[in-house]
């Protein structure tokens, strides 16, 4: 049901991010979230600069659950930038709500 909702409200949400309104909220929103999250926000600027300058090739990199591209870059610990695990959209979800439910379960 919830992603069918999504789907419904897509060209609706793209309507409104695509509004000088829209573009500002989300700028505030990021703003807000990189003062909350600097190391995060420091780590995924130094992990963008290194793919645009060619210090990383992103086409070398496939999921390391089930060997899919394209894939996103997981952090154990931001404090190591440069190490990272590549997971596919799906296992990194999946990677992160194991993780939240390891956390709280002890």
């Amino acid at each position: 049901m919830h992603r069918k909702r999504e789907i419904k409200y897509l060209p609706i949400y793209k309507k409104y991010r695509s509004s000088e309104r829209g573009k500002f909220i989300h700028r505030l929103s990021n703003i807000k979230w990189e003062k909350k999250n600097k190391i995060k926000s420091y780590v995924h600027k130094k992990l963008h600069w290194a793919l645009y300058s060619g210090g990383i090739v992103n086409n070398d990199f496939i999921c390391a659950i089930c060997g899919k591209q394209p894939i996103e870059k997981h952090h154990e610990n931001y404090y190591l930038w440069f190490s990272f695990i590549p997971l596919c959209k799906k296992h990194h979800v999946y990677v992160h709500v194991v993780g939240e439910g390891e956390k709280k379960h002890g």
